[in-house]
């Protein structure tokens, strides 16, 4: 008898083994598909202020979200997967006063140390409310990176995601470190959008639509193998239970007086930038916790390179009818010498954001969505007398992107 459960036990282990290291292949035949950071941690310890002794079964939550923890033995506590952002966090225990820490600072990939002391509620002081400084070395800091808020981007002389990125160090007109643009990886709220068919960023992200973003150029983590370069790792906005809004209009001109070198320049028109951008979020009020963002941006300009159509793309050549006379030629021109625009550009774009959150289950559901349209020329010195011979390029670009994320407790 004890042969034969000796033998079932060895099947047993055998079948453990086997599926163990099943499981262990397709882990790391997948690790290629694991996304790049979009969240933040916070943690640290609660102590008695007047014992230094660590407090047991603390509260910490972090107001505007689901998430939170409780002190353990030790008073140690950590809080993981969280957007990050500016928060005010609270603490409290039985026994001791609350406070609230404001403005704690939660960045990608990085570890928010908050360390507080908690008073006993025999000393009268009420609740405390203290303003969270950023420390001047980040611990968990492994790789040449800067984080830039969508507050910093919003004091930037900016209009676009590329300047954003130029101002950043190690960058050099969109080159990480003296390599090619297209060897850095573009990653939107975790996931790689880059263009297949030249390696650059395929989608138009409004600087309105950041939450953070994250630039990286140099010793890259496990999480972007796949870049040479440089690593743009951006997080797009989500709506909250407020609705709030913002709209920018602007509207310039091009002007000068070397009319022999800029044409149509001298003089006063609306025929230069004009720039209109919007966004709006709040709850959708048709399902509770489901919440929305939007923003849209529209963009035109003639440019300040014009032509003058002193002939059109159906006329001939100037030509010499007698070699023996160069002086004399024939010219065959039906323009009507008005001015056109030979660098212009039109721009429309739109970033949407759906979010639906289940606490009690630990998950949230996102769908995003990414449009743009673009139509442009390229000035050509050759045409300059034939405007209308220059090419229009157009470009259409669209991303969807539904995530479900599950937050284990």
């Amino acid at each position: 008898m004890s042969k034969i459960i000796q033998l079932r036990n060895n099947k047993i282990y055998s079948f453990s083994i086997t599926f163990f290291s099943k499981l262990l292949g397709i882990l790391i035949c997948t690790s290629s598909l694991i996304f790049g950071g979009t969240t933040g941690k916070i943690s640290g310890k609660v102590l008695d202020k007047e014992t230094k002794e660590p407090i047991i079964g603390a509260n910490i939550v972090v107001e505007g979200t689901y998430f939170g923890a409780a002190t353990d033995i030790e008073g140690y506590y950590y809080i993981n997967n969280i957007t990050p952002g500016k928060y005010n966090v609270k603490i409290s225990a039985i026994g001791f006063h609350k406070v609230t820490y404001e403005n704690v600072v939660v960045k990608i990939d990085l570890t928010t140390n908050l360390d507080v002391e908690l008073s006993s509620e025999a000393i009268t002081l009420g609740e405390v409310v203290v303003q969270a400084t950023a420390p001047l070395i980040t611990k968990d800091l492994t790789s040449t990176s800067s984080i830039v808020t969508s507050e910093e981007i919003q004091m930037m002389p900016v209009e676009n995601l590329n300047q954003v990125i130029r101002l950043q160090a190690g960058v050099v007109d969109g080159h990480f470190r003296g390599g090619r643009s297209n060897e850095v990886s573009y990653l939107i709220d975790g996931v790689p959008i880059n263009d297949a068919y030249n390696n650059t960023l395929s989608v138009t992200v409004e600087n309105n639509s950041i939450r953070q973003l994250e630039v990286i150029s140099g010793t890259f983590n496990a999480e972007y193998g796949s870049s040479m370069s440089g690593i743009v790792n951006i997080v797009t906005k989500e709506g909250s239970q407020n609705y709030e809004g913002f709209a920018q209009v602007y509207v310039g001109n091009y002007f000068t007086t070397h009319e022999d070198i800029y044409y149509n320049l001298n003089q006063f028109n609306l025929a230069g930038p004009k720039d209109f951008q919007f966004n709006f979020s709040g709850p959708t009020q048709v399902v509770d916790g489901l919440t929305f963002f939007l923003t849209g941006r529209y963009f035109t300009d003639d440019g300040y390179m014009y032509g003058k159509r002193y002939f059109l793309t159906t006329d001939i050549a100037p030509f010499i009818p007698d070699q023996s006379e160069p002086e004399t030629f024939y010219v065959f021109n039906h323009g009507d010498s008005s001015y056109v625009p030979m660098n212009k550009e039109e721009n429309l774009s739109f970033n949407g954001k759906l979010t639906y959150g289940l606490p009690d289950l630990n998950l949230k559901f996102t769908y995003s969505f990414f449009w743009d349209n673009h139509e442009n020329k390229y000035y050509n010195h050759g045409f300059r007398l034939a405007p209308d011979g220059t090419n229009t390029y157009f470009r259409t670009n669209y991303v969807h992107n539904f995530q479900l994320s599950y937050f284990p407790t």
